[in-house]
């Protein structure tokens, strides 16, 4: 593990001196709502510090990337982030036709763990929801979502970078079950 501050060439040069071979590039802003607030922060480290990631992976001859990105990136409700995640995939792909970088875009769904973060919805509304014995949202809760845990995501992750076929190909990662999020409240209720 290499702390890395991914807008400064000089941390991210330091980082490419170490021996790999292929990049899963998972860094960056993924909070929806603050990207609302914080487009600059945004579209600087989704897309510029992808550009300049990936502008290294090139100059050591990297043999493959993975860029992590986002349902979003094909969604018209994803504002600055989903903007942000497209224009960094559309970046990679340009890579790849320029400089015959392989690459694998992922596009993550609603990923959630029983893992504490402020970026995990689920983990936060049962959180709150044991806490306060309220759940607020901020919407009628028919949005529909289909989740999927970190571990599966992670072990899909691994599986699409270790297999040769699957080179230069999208993949949305989501979970089979598609819930509305009031169904998922009145779970919650239940439980």
């Amino acid at each position: 593990y290499i702390k890395c501050d991914i807008l400064s060439m000089k941390d991210l040069s330091k980082t490419f001196n170490e021996d790999f071979d292929t990049i899963i590039h998972l860094a960056g802003f993924s909070n929806l709502r603050e990207s609302v607030n914080k487009p600059l922060r945004t579209i600087e480290l989704n897309t510029m510090a992808t550009t300049q990631i990936l502008d290294l992976a090139v100059k050591k001859g990297i043999e493959k990337f993975i860029l992590g990105s986002s349902a979003y990136a094909s969604s018209d409700k994803g504002s600055f982030y989903g903007i942000s995640k497209l224009a960094a995939e559309k970046i990679l792909e340009e890579f790849h036709s320029k400089f015959n970088l392989k690459y694998n875009i992922l596009r993550y769904g609603s990923v959630y763990s029983e893992k504490p973060s402020h970026n995990n919805y689920l983990f936060n509304l049962i959180k709150n929801a044991l806490q306060s014995k309220v759940i607020n949202h901020s919407s009628d809760g028919n949005e529909v979502r289909e989740y999927i845990h970190a571990n599966d995501v992670a072990r899909l992750t691994v599986d699409i970078m270790e297999n040769k076929g699957y080179s230069n190909q999208s993949f949305i990662l989501t979970g089979i079950e598609q819930f509305k999020r009031i169904d998922l409240f009145n779970m919650i209720k239940e439980i």
